[in-house]
């Protein structure tokens, strides 16, 4: 398995697929509607999985899914509380 070099000649790891797949469900949540937080979950969960597993690389794209992840959960609580505001009062 071959690493990959940075600027200075570092290794670096390569990430992992759980970090991958944790930032394209993030990006994927945040653009497409989300059925029951389906993909929310598959983010929050991928994301700690990857970010959790210390010697593999992708920690960054595992940390950015986390977040997109967290702004998805922000965003299904504003538009329940709005759904279920306005079905109040009609």
């Amino acid at each position: 398995m071959s690493d990959y070099y940075d600027v200075n000649g570092c290794p670096q790891k390569k990430p992992t697929g759980l970090a991958i797949a944790s930032l394209v469900c993030g990006i994927v949540g945040l653009l497409c509607i989300n059925p029951c937080g389906t993909v929310t979950a598959a983010t929050i969960i991928c994301g700690l999985i990857a970010l959790l597993s210390s010697e593999q690389g992708g920690k960054g794209l595992a940390m950015a899914g986390l977040v997109l992840g967290g702004i998805q959960i922000i965003v299904e609580i504003v538009l329940a509380v709005l759904t279920v505001g306005t079905s109040i009062f009609f």
